[in-house]
């Protein structure tokens, strides 16, 4: 195990010795097992999500894959166990010791390999049965403090058709690091199966190093000036979105989530990638500046933070290194004025040119220098996230074995809703993961649907302005009408406040005449 930025910070203590239960490690103290390492600041913030969550398992990153031909359960918990022992933040602990969050990193490797055998059911049950344990597996809860942090489930529904879903807590992983995951797994598994040494590189670094770092950087001129530049732009008292629900909110921060999604239209990616051409903008940028339309007009408000997320694997060698490297970033929508979508495009050009030189900086640190709880700030400050990405998790071959990302599912959520587009091989797929206890599902259907209304109208004319955006399809229209108060009154009062009014009010005081 190698760090070559920790310098003397490494201390190696063993699972066992009673200053880890008492909270205290001596400085320099040189017993086996174990090393201990300061906790990142989004490990900070997950560790206390955690904690005041309870029993939820909304901090859970589930993801699984379609296995195509054989495949031997031994062959595959051998991978499982490689893949533990190549990335430390697969067999981390978090404890408090000396008041403050620590990694403690196991020498060796701790996970949870089960394997459930559907070849018996009749052929027509398999598969509803393999998605039943595979929603179960998404919700494990699992215990920061005494581990595991890795579970796997492999399941068979055939000789050559199975599942493999993998469970890690998102203070251990993010998206980036899933396509680690599968990518690591095929690669152990061919060199398995065709016994030789796997094709991978080797790593620099591990996670730990590189919390050491972030650590040193915070006190630098660089982080300083990202700091400044953020309470600048970002205010404290700053509204986040107001989402109407379906049921009434409550204090309860984490939540059971489900998702509901589409793919794009062909014709409409089409025309999207030639709109980023001409105007030489970036597909995120086009989707964020649609988006961020849709939500002002829906919600009523000319103004709003948005979260996304930043991958921050910004230094050489962090691209094959599993740990939590992203955090989310603030996103200031400014609406003002009743904008073209044009003009709202070049808004979000530049506010994204000037973020992106600012990126480093961990959210977490923002909300200290507010002086909010971690817990509460992303509540008060980031409900809705958005975020654009290429597909981390690409199909991989080992040797006869196939393995194919499916549809994600959710452990649960942190957050109101976060709108994810990813570029997949068969086009960029929109999908919405939501708080369950908030929101229905028709609402969250009807959401993708505005979301797609809008994209379509604005590539086909991006001189509209905020006000002139076609929220409702045309039997939409007809319910309004029927129910006295049609598109007529909507349109007239946008154009006079575009962003006071939230066609989601109009729209569900009327839910009974939509049918």
């Amino acid at each position: 195990m190698s760090h070559p930025y920790s310098g003397d910070i490494v201390q190696s203590v063993h699972p066992e010795d009673p200053h880890l239960a008492d909270g205290h490690v001596a400085e320099g103290s040189q017993l086996d097992g174990v090393y201990v390492f300061p906790a990142g600041l989004e490990q900070s913030r997950y560790w206390l999500l955690d904690q005041l969550a309870g029993a939820s398992t909304a901090s859970n990153m589930a993801v699984a894959f379609r296995l195509e031909g054989p495949i031997q359960d031994a062959l595959a918990e051998k991978c499982v166990r490689a893949l533990v022992e190549r990335h430390e933040a697969l067999r981390t602990t978090f404890r408090m010791i000396d008041g403050a969050l620590s990694q403690i990193i196991s020498e060796e490797p701790a996970y949870i390999f089960t394997v459930s055998d559907l070849r018996e059911l009749p052929e027509a049950a398999r598969q509803q049965r393999a998605e039943e344990l595979i929603h179960e597996h998404s919700r494990i809860r699992i215990d920061l403090a005494s581990g595991p942090a890795f579970f796997v489930h492999l399941i068979h529904l055939t000789e050559t058709d199975h599942f493999l879903a993998f469970t890690v807590h998102h203070i251990a992983c993010d998206g980036w690091s899933n396509g680690i995951l599968v990518r690591d797994f095929a690669a152990f598994y061919a060199a398995a199966v065709q016994k030789r040494e796997p094709a991978l590189p080797e790593l620099p670094f591990q996670f730990a190093d590189f919390t050491v770092w972030q650590q040193s950087w915070l006190e630098s001129e660089a982080a300083q000036a990202a700091l400044a530049y953020w309470k600048e732009h970002i205010q404290r008292e700053m509204p986040a979105i107001d989402l109407p629900t379906d049921f009434p909110r409550t204090a309860q921060k984490s939540a059971p989530g489900d998702i509901e999604g589409q793919l794009l239209p062909p014709a409409l990616t089409a025309r999207l990638k030639a709109y980023c051409r001409q105007h030489d903008a970036t597909m995120h940028q086009v989707l964020l500046a649609a988006f961020e339309a849709l939500i002002s007009r829906y919600v009523g408000q000319q103004e709003f933070l948005l979260g996304s997320t930043i991958a921050n694997r910004t230094q050489p060698g962090m691209e094959n290194v599993i740990g939590r490297f992203a955090h989310p970033q603030v996103i200031l929508a400014d609406l003002r004025g009743n904008p073209s979508y044009r003009e709202l495009l070049n808004r979000v050009i530049d506010w994204s040119a000037k973020s992106y030189a600012h990126q480093d900086l961990p959210f977490s640190r923002l909300t200290e220098e507010f002086q909010l709880d971690q817990a509460g700030a992303t509540s008060q400050f980031l409900q809705v996230y958005f975020v654009y990405q290429k597909a981390f998790m690409q199909p991989q071959t080992a040797g006869e074995l196939r393995i194919q990302p499916r549809p994600s599912v959710s452990g649960g959520v942190n957050f109101d809703m976060l709108v994810s587009i990813v570029e997949r091989a068969e086009g960029p797929r929109l999908q919405i993961e939501y708080n369950t206890v908030f929101f229905r599902p028709e609402r969250i259907r009807r959401l993708i649907e505005q979301y797609i209304r809008v994209l379509e109208a604005v590539m086909g004319d991006d001189a509209l302005a905020l006000s002139e955006l076609p929220m409702l399809s045309s039997q939409e229209k007809a319910a309004l009408d029927i129910a006295g108060t049609g598109p007529a009154l909507i349109t007239q009062e946008a154009e006079d406040q575009p962003a006071l009014t939230s066609l989601a009010q109009y729209f569900d005081l009327h839910a009974d005449a939509r049918g």
